[in-house]
């Protein structure tokens, strides 16, 4: 991680030659350096830059630099107001005072957010954090980082910072959803498939790769088709008879009641449905029941013969 020379990790090619735009900077300028901590005071992006005490060694352990980053005296260089109203500080505080630790605490997200800056050199965007606003609530945040390194030593690193809060909240949310949905299609006793008008399979349950003698990761993205005897008992096209059978859908709400063969040599009755999906793609979903020797099905529903259909 070390370096002999100083430099600004992430900064663009030749961005400190003397025909590039650090040429037209003059950092000893008292006027320019205000037109600069101005531009980003008045950004409505949260911008900060931490400075340490103690320069940390980047060439130690990776546990070691951890360490140092949270002990080696961090503190707020610049932090605009932006940053002030992100974080919620009261009006009459002013955030570079403030302890860096309070809202940027050592905890287990924050050691991996730093593990990330060190695989990355301290160069990365949208680096995921866990800080603390003013008014106690835990807040998930991204940064976009880059540092002074000097020599091998960790010097400061500055950056903007982003709520992703309510992005977060969201992702959990349809994250527990969608394992509600994946636990009742595991609770439902009988096979149930979906499948596109191509006969793709894109969600299964575990009853159905029972049924079919796979696995469920197995049957999804896989065509139906690989699943059905053809020609069927009545010399039909099993998948032929499937297709057919969905593809004037189901715009009075009824069900498409269809017998077909199995790979495995087994009869079924497929009851099949449908409708679109949010972004108007026409889907089908069948439930599968074996078929008894007297043409009904373990529900009980008689008289569904081999390539019948009932609309």
């Amino acid at each position: 991680m070390g370096t002999n020379n100083a430099k600004v990790a992430g900064s663009a090619p030749g961005s400190d030659s003397a025909t590039g735009p650090a040429a037209r900077f003059d950092a000893e300028s008292p006027t320019e350096v205000a037109i600069l901590k101005g531009m980003v005071d008045a950004s409505a992006d949260a911008c900060w830059c931490m400075e340490f005490d103690q320069p940390v060694d980047l060439e130690s352990p990776d546990r070691e630099v951890i360490r140092q980053v949270f002990e080696n005296g961090p503190r707020w260089r610049f932090c605009n107001q932006a940053m002030a109203r992100l974080y919620r500080l009261p009006p009459h505080l002013d955030l570079s005072d403030r302890p860096v630790h309070e809202i940027f605490p050592r905890n287990r997200q924050n050691e991996a957010f730093i593990e990330n800056l060190l695989r990355s050199g301290f160069q990365v965007d949208a680096a995921p954090a866990l800080d603390s606003r003013y008014d106690g609530v835990q807040m998930h945040v991204e940064n976009d980082v880059r540092a002074h390194i000097e020599n091998g030593r960790l010097i400061r690193m500055f950056g903007v910072v982003r709520d992703v809060s309510k992005r977060r909240w969201r992702e959990n949310d349809l994250k527990g959803k969608l394992q509600a949905v994946e636990w009742l299609m595991g609770a439902i006793p009988d096979a149930l498939i979906a499948f596109d008008d191509f006969l793709l399979i894109t969600a299964a349950n575990p009853a159905a790769a029972k049924l079919f003698h796979t696995d469920v990761e197995t049957l999804v993205g896989t065509n139906v088709r690989l699943y059905l005897r053809s020609p069927g008992a009545t010399g039909e096209d099993a998948g032929a008879l499937l297709q057919g059978a969905v593809a004037s859908p189901h715009i009075a709400g009824e069900p498409v009641d269809l017998a077909l063969q199995i790979r495995t040599g087994a009869a079924t009755h497929w009851c099949c449905g449908g409708g679109t999906d949010p972004d108007g793609k026409t889907m089908h979903v069948a439930i599968i029941r074996p078929l008894a020797k007297g043409g009904e099905d373990v529900a009980g529903r008689p008289d569904i013969k081999a390539g019948a259909m009932r609309q």
